[in-house]
């Protein structure tokens, strides 16, 4: 009976051993690692970021603290492969995360919330300010960190400066014109465009852009009127030499045929100013002839026109000073009324022309020269008093000539001045020394009157010996007859 007992027992041993054997050598389960991710968000308030579970279990936990409850809520998504955390306030936090299926790998995250950034605004967009004053512009709204951008085009009409502290932009005028400038919020990146207007204030002088203008005959110019106000009128209704008329702020003019220059009267209406412009109408081009560089000598005359010229009713020929030499030289032209400003006729300067007629009285004429008008049909000339120098033969060969009388500031006759002309009768001024070799060869001289108390030098056959009277100074006749070839005139010298 023992013995049964012993080898029952022996036997539930055995199977208890067994079972144990079957147990152990069963397989264990195996789970995932567990990792995210990134273990650091940053956010604003309000703004919400999705961590994504990169390996794991689908089974975790989120251990978060009051405080951090406060700072951020953090779920799991609803299929469980990320975490949602949305900002609530300002701070910095930490919380844990668990799967639940490999409890020792924790896995932390940190919550760092920032406050939501203000809105960036100006007071506004569009600043007027006068030139050589200040102005400041406000930042109304911006987080305190701002730069200025602003082109090297605009800077020229006004600087900027940008205070984060005062939240404001200050202007500083410089130029009329308009400037445009952009400020960035460095923290948002957020940009605002705006735009400064400078402005002169100071009174405008009404005015043409030009004071003179020169238009041919036939041709329309227009001139720019500055500082006006809209409505203008002239002086006259009419002018003879030009149409005029106003579009905006322009002044047409249409020349008409008649050449001539006239004084231009602009009014505005509405300041009351006016501005004067002077309007040479003329039939030439300035292909018709060649100036010196600085405008005030004549040195050639291409044009083939044989019409009259005035010099008067050209802007760039009412300058000239001086008549080159040869400018006119063998030219075909008629009849040239010079400007009041000739000084000098230089040598041989109408040489061969067809010219029968010059106005020179009322010009600054100090000198003639030499040959000028040599071989011309020149009939009517009057010489101004200012005329001091005539060169030799200047009038030679002019056998329509007639003039009788020499200007009063004449210091010499030269040789053959006044040789083959057509001139009778002649007085000679007071200052007149000498009278060169053929002076009046080969003229019809019936007569002259010479003003001088002392007798001038005199050429050998300066004077044609069919003269018949020669009038002196009371009281030189016997200085005149005994002087040096004029005794050869002593029978007509009263």
């Amino acid at each position: 009976m023992l013995k049964t007992i012993k080898i029952t027992m022996l036997l539930f041993i055995a199977a208890i051993i067994t079972q144990c054997k079957k147990e152990d050598e069963q397989p264990q389960p195996v789970f995932n690692p567990f990792t995210i991710e990134k273990n650091e968000v940053a956010l604003t308030e309000g703004q919400t970021e999705v961590v994504k579970i990169t390996s794991g279990n689908n089974d975790y936990k989120i251990i978060e603290t009051q405080t951090s409850k406060n700072i951020a809520a953090a779920t799991l998504t609803a299929d469980k492969t990320a975490i949602s955390i949305t900002a609530k306030t300002a701070g910095e936090t930490k919380i844990s995360v668990i799967d639940n299926k490999v409890p020792d790998q924790i896995k932390f995250i940190v919550i760092k919330v920032s406050k939501q950034p203000n809105p960036f605004t100006l007071e506004k967009t569009a600043l007027e300010v006068e030139v050589g004053k200040t102005a400041e512009l406000n930042i109304t709204s911006g987080n305190g960190d701002y730069q200025l951008t602003q082109t090297e085009s605009s800077k020229a009409i006004a600087t900027l400066t940008v205070s984060s502290t005062a939240q404001k932009i200050t202007v500083n005028a410089l130029a009329e014109g308009t400037a445009t400038a952009t400020i960035t919020d460095v923290k948002t990146n957020n940009h605002i465009t705006f735009t400064i207007t400078v402005v002169d204030n100071t009174p405008k002088v009404f005015q043409l852009e030009k004071t003179e203008l020169n238009i041919k005959i036939g041709e329309t110019a227009q001139l720019k009127i500055l500082n006006g106000k809209g409505k203008y009128s002239t002086q006259y209704p009419s002018y003879p030499q030009a149409t005029i008329s106003f579009e905006n702020n322009l002044l047409k003019i249409k020349a008409n045929q008649l050449p001539g220059f006239f004084e231009l009267l602009v009014i505005d209406e509405i300041s009351a100013q006016t501005a004067s412009l002077t309007v040479y109408v003329t039939p030439h081009s300035n292909a018709d002839f060649q100036l010196s560089a600085d405008g005030t000598t004549l040195l050639k005359w291409t044009g083939s026109t044989t019409t009259p010229i005035d010099m008067n009713t050209n802007l760039y020929l009412s300058k000239v000073t001086t008549i080159g030499e040869n400018a006119f030289a063998n030219t075909q032209l008629e009849r040239i009324f010079l400007t009041k400003k000739i000084k000098s006729i230089k040598n041989r300067a109408f040489y061969n022309t067809k010219v029968t007629y010059l106005a020179l009285e009322e010009t600054a004429l100090t000198e003639i020269g030499a040959e000028a008008f040599k071989g011309t049909p020149i009939a009517d000339i009057h010489l101004p008093n200012t005329l001091t120098t005539i060169g030799e033969a200047a009038f030679e060969g002019c056998k329509a000539l007639t003039l009788n009388a020499l200007p009063t500031q004449l210091t010499a006759i030269a040789p053959n001045t006044f040789a083959n002309t057509g001139v009778t009768t002649m007085r000679i001024p007071q200052k007149v020394s000498s009278i060169g070799q053929g002076a009046f060869k080969g003229c019809d001289l019936k007569s002259i009157e010479i003003g001088a108390t002392t007798p001038p030098t005199l050429a050998k056959d300066a004077i044609p010996t069919t003269i018949q009277y020669i009038q002196v100074p009371e009281g030189t006749a016997n200085a005149y007859k005994a002087a040096v070839n004029w005794s050869d005139y002593a029978n007509v010298i009263d």
